[in-house]
């Protein structure tokens, strides 16, 4: 995953270790770290001031020591990232790197502190945002379900109730079944004049 500041600077981050989660809609919580590869190797002092904010690290003296330095990083920290069906739903990290210099004129093995390349958070309101669009989806799913499956085979159940309920008004009494038919008595009986 690679997430772009507001100032068009990119970073790589290493989503592992994948859990089942039901928070703002999410479906999926990943553990995220930065990526270690895209890190430089080696650093000169401009580029080593862009990693801390264009402050000169306490203990280095960049006129004495201008490098260019060799640079080990390690990640001190992971971050949270929520997705669902692999979208971005939120996520947060306040790790920090830890930058190890050696060479460039050191003596010995500067180690730095730098957090703002371990450091992000989605907007909450973009959280907030997709989270309702997850649960509006949801329910209109279960609105579709309920029209395509559940109410078809309500009418399917009713129709043959009805079926079944005309077939025995229809069918004949089994206690007549195959007895003579009792004649009426003929109308022009003799009458007396």
């Amino acid at each position: 995953m690679t997430l772009t500041d507001a100032d068009g600077g990119s970073t790589a981050w290493t989503l592992s270790d994948p859990k089942p989660a039901s928070t703002s809609g999410a479906d999926t919580e990943w553990t995220a770290n930065p990526s270690m590869t895209e890190l430089p190797g080696t650093l000169d002092a401009a580029t080593l001031l862009t990693y801390t904010g264009h402050r000169q690290p306490v203990g280095l003296d960049l006129q004495r020591t201008p490098g260019p330095f060799d640079a080990t990083w390690q990640s001190k920290g992971t971050g949270t990232v929520l997705t669902r069906d692999d979208g971005l739903v939120g996520g947060r990290a306040a790790t920090g790197l830890v930058l190890t210099l050696s060479g460039g004129g050191l003596t010995s093995p500067r180690v730095l502190t730098v957090d703002s390349v371990g450091a992000f958070t989605v907007d909450p309101d973009y959280t907030s945002q997709t989270s309702l669009a997850i649960t509006e989806a949801g329910q209109h799913r279960s609105d579709r379900e309920l029209w395509k499956y559940w109410f078809p085979g309500f009418l399917l159940v009713a129709a043959a109730a009805l079926v079944l309920r005309t077939q025995r008004r229809t069918r004949p009494d089994p206690t007549t079944v195959g007895a003579s038919p009792v004649e009426p008595a003929p109308a022009h009986a003799s009458a007396v004049h």
